[in-house]
Formats: structure tokens, sequence, C-alpha cells
């Protein structure tokens, strides 16, 4: 979801034709979740739309996205529509030190995003 408001709704955003695209498709994949619509990794998409952004301003523009209202929920935000168990492992993981496969920046900043969950 991240990467479909970066793409095609953040108005201080101009994005790649072939990231854009590819936000279309995985916008048409969620809504119609038929895996014939997959679009494939986010992988390469995501790091071209926050290219160039800094780690502070990265952190601001996430923790400004979770905190935006989910579209067609009442009284929900992003921070809050984690699924719990899949936060509950990520905790249990960080409390008995096992390794993360992401480097020390990403690490740091899923710390400070979880905590805030």
């Amino acid at each position: 979801m991240l990467l479909i408001q970066r793409t095609l709704h953040d108005t201080d955003y101009r994005a790649s034709e072939a990231d854009r695209q590819f936000a279309i498709g995985l916008e048409r994949f969620l809504q119609s979740k038929d895996p014939n619509d997959s679009p494939g990794s986010t992988t390469p998409h995501l790091a071209a739309v926050f290219s160039g952004m800094g780690e502070q301003e990265y952190e601001s523009y996430v923790r400004n996205f979770i905190e935006t209202p989910v579209e067609g929920l009442n009284n929900l935000k992003w921070s809050e529509a984690f699924y719990l168990p899949m936060v509950e492992v990520i905790r249990y993981l960080q409390s008995n030190q096992y390794a993360e496969l992401h480097g020390e920046r990403e690490q740091a900043q899923k710390r400070g995003i979880l905590s805030s969950v």
C-alpha cells in the first residue's frame, strides 16, 4: 500500500512510467485477489520510488502514511491494520535476538515503526 500511495497518489512525487504501471497492476491484484493478476516483485519498484530519500525523510513519510485512514473502513489507520500474529512473531524474534535478513538501517526503522503499533 505504501508503494501504491507513493507512486499513484503522492502529488509531490512523479514516478517513472514503469513504476506507475507496476503500481496500477499491484492495486488491481490487491482488489481482485486473482493470482493471475500478480504483477511480480515489489522490491525493485520500492527501491526506485524511495531512492534519494534520506533515512529521516523516509521514516517521516512512513509514519505519516501509517497514520492515514484505511480507505473503505471506519476508524482504522494503517498503523492498526497489521496482522497481529505477524507483529507478535517479529517482536518475539527481536526479543530473542534472531538475526534479521535486512541491513542495520532497515532493522532500526522496523523497530521504530513497530514500537508505535
